[in-house]
């Protein structure tokens, strides 16, 4: 990523809302700024002294003015939002000096710390209503060419104890009396902050994109699909087909009403979209409509392309569905064929005979 890597001391590698678009590293915007306000701490590693800067380097981009930069004219950390810049006091570093930063614009205050020095400033007005871009640089952005390694970036910092400050406990004074009931909330907020924690870590550490192995079954295990024998590749397909249908009803437009579209969306991707032929729906009396697919599928995957179908069709529509089966063959009245599967009955036991593992109701 030419020098803006993001050296996660857990391993992990990027969160979910941090992303390399090279040589770009981004933040995911949203996260970044909910409601429009900052809070942001972050350590970083330039890749120049503060003497052999080439030009402004951004720290934070959204455009030119709602930036956070080193300034090369002065040396000076700037915190520039709504064009009005928040100037720490000149500082010197050495290249991949470790360099600490604070960053807020909240409803309370604003504030910028470098280097543990606080430089307090006029609180501008939050800025979700702006055309914003969906994705932030982070070290990097508009007309910056210097480099630099980010070491930790915690977007919305903010504590427990903070919160109630602010919110619950925003009306009350500093007297000894107030003070020692504002410590007896932080007190109390300490253990559903840990909870939170836990909470964000767990989200940021099983993204599914990149989730593999276990943390795939545990997503299985939020959204309700096991994992039933799949590979990593087919089962994180079908949570991603899982998990849009878990969100489909709190979506209102057209694409998620049962349309023909959709049902046709489902079944490409539960097949994978690099696998050619025609998918062939055809409305058919009474049923509805009939599907045919051009690859031959599993018992185990049938099972689960119907209950994604019938969950996607809530319409009450009825389908037909028409499967190729995979290893079964079946005999014939005028052909030998060798292998061919048996069928059970009902008051005789066929020795050999094939079992169906799937019932369909509607």
């Amino acid at each position: 990523m030419i020098g803006r890597a993001y050296d996660s001391t857990d391993g992990l590698g990027l969160p979910g809302w941090l992303r390399s678009d090279n040589p770009i590293l981004e933040a995911v915007t949203a996260a970044v700024l909910p409601d429009g306000l900052l809070r942001l701490d972050m350590s970083y590693q330039p890749d120049y002294a503060s003497t052999g800067a080439a030009g402004d380097h951004n720290l934070l981009y959204l455009d030119d003015d709602h930036r956070v930069f080193f300034r090369v004219s002065d040396d000076t950390i700037v915190f520039r939002w709504n064009a009005d810049d928040l100037v720490s006091a000149p500082i010197a570093f050495a290249a991949l000096d470790t360099l600490v930063l604070f960053v807020e614009n909240s409803a309370v205050r604003r504030r910028l710390v470098v280097d543990g020095v606080r430089v307090d400033g006029t609180i501008q007005p939050a800025i979700a209503g702006l055309d914003l871009p969906t994705y932030s640089g982070i070290l990097g952005g508009g007309a910056s060419v210097d480099t630099a390694t980010l070491l930790t970036l915690d977007p919305n910092v903010k504590t427990f104890c903070q919160l109630t400050d602010e919110r619950t406990l925003v009306q009350m004074g500093d007297a000894p009396g107030n003070r020692n009931f504002r410590d007896l909330m932080c007190t109390l907020a300490i253990q559903p902050a840990i909870f939170f924690d836990v909470c964000t870590g767990l989200k940021a550490g099983l993204e599914l994109e990149t989730a593999v192995g276990v943390q795939l079954d545990l997503i299985g295990a939020i959204v309700g699909l096991p994992r039933e024998g799949f590979t990593d590749v087919r089962y994180r397909v079908f949570l991603e087909i899982q998990t849009e249908l878990l969100l489909s009803f709190a979506r209102d437009d057209a694409e998620w009403i049962g349309t023909i579209p959709n049902i046709l969306r489902i079944a490409r991707k539960f097949i994978t979209a690099g696998v050619g032929g025609t998918i062939t729906y055809t409305p058919v009396h009474p049923y509805g409509f009939k599907l045919d697919l051009p690859v031959v599928l599993t018992l185990a995957e049938i099972k689960l392309l119907i209950r994604f179908l019938r969950t996607a069709v809530y319409a009450a529509v009825l389908g037909w569905f028409e499967f190729p089966v995979d290893a079964d063959v079946w005999g014939s009245a005028s052909v030998v064929i060798p292998g061919a599967g048996k069928w059970g009955s009902a008051s005789v036991a066929i020795p050999g005979a094939s079992k169906w593992d799937l019932v369909i109701t509607t």
